[in-house]
């Protein structure tokens, strides 16, 4: 019994693998597209389906198209649910979240396997039997697979449509301050370029560039004038401290303590 539940060990198994991965900050492009991608687009959904048809009733493309629609509709929903929480939309709220959606979802298909049969299967002689007393006619109608398809079909075009009203709504086009931070031309040492484009959000504020628990540059007062664009390079020392992706992030002076713009960058430079 325990030999058909592989594969939800195998996703199991995954998920916490690219959980660690991304909370120990590794800068790897080529590893967190490895772990971050089946996290986003194929586990979740895996596992969910696997929870809903424990038995492997879905084969072949069916079942690929039932688990990249449920895996889109889990990470749309999980991106509004983070997008109202303190910790945001950032790499390690997102793999966390999907993580143990997979997990839990995992759990449930395997309880399912374990402890409940299989469903009934007629017997051929049973099959010809119940075929010969159908009418000879066609049938037009939806299954439980293609139901399901369809609902999952729809959460993801109204999620999408929701979240993007909601978060337009949340930002209205006359008052828009904008942070970014890129790598910079320079090589040997590494440069950062940061800036802050205000279209209409005037005022003062702090802000700061932080390398896991380093603060390699911080600008107590920086005072912006309605669509004033402002920009810096900073230079990084040669074997920069800290680990995991450059965030800077900027404070408002009526909020001292919370955090008014994030940005991550991933930058590989030597430690």
């Amino acid at each position: 019994m325990i030999r058909k539940s592989v594969d939800l060990l195998a996703i199991s198994v995954f998920a916490v693998a690219a959980l660690l991965f991304t909370l120990l900050g590794v800068s790897n492009p080529l590893l967190r597209l490895l772990f971050g991608v089946p996290l986003v687009l194929f586990l979740p959904g895996y596992a969910l389906i696997a929870a809903i048809f424990p038995w492997r009733e879905l084969h072949g493309a069916e079942r690929f198209l039932f688990t990249a629609s449920a895996s889109l509709s889990v990470t749309i929903m999980c991106g509004f649910v983070l997008n109202r929480t303190p910790w945001g939309l950032r790499p390690e709220s997102w793999a966390v979240m999907l993580s143990d959606m997979t997990l839990g979802a995992s759990m449930v298909a395997f309880v399912r396997r374990q402890f409940f049969g299989p469903p009934h299967r007629a017997s051929a002689q049973e099959d010809a039997m119940l075929a010969s007393q159908v009418p000879n006619h066609p049938r037009f109608g939806f299954g439980v697979g293609q139901i399901v398809l369809l609902g999952l079909a729809g959460t993801v075009l109204a999620s999408a449509i929701l979240l993007a009203r909601h978060e337009a709504a949340l930002r209205p086009d006359p008052n828009v301050l904008q942070l970014w931070m890129l790598p910079g031309a320079q090589a040997n040492p590494p440069t950062i370029r940061i800036g802050v484009n205000s279209a209409g959000m005037a005022g003062t504020y702090r802000l700061q560039i932080q390398h896991g628990d380093y603060i390699i540059r911080e600008w107590p007062v920086l005072t912006l004038t309605s669509g004033q664009q402002w920009q810096e390079v900073v230079t990084l020392q040669a074997r920069q401290p800290g680990t995991g992706a450059f965030e800077a992030r900027l404070y408002r002076t009526d909020a001292p303590d919370v955090v008014y713009r994030r940005v991550a960058l991933w930058l590989d430079t030597p430690e």
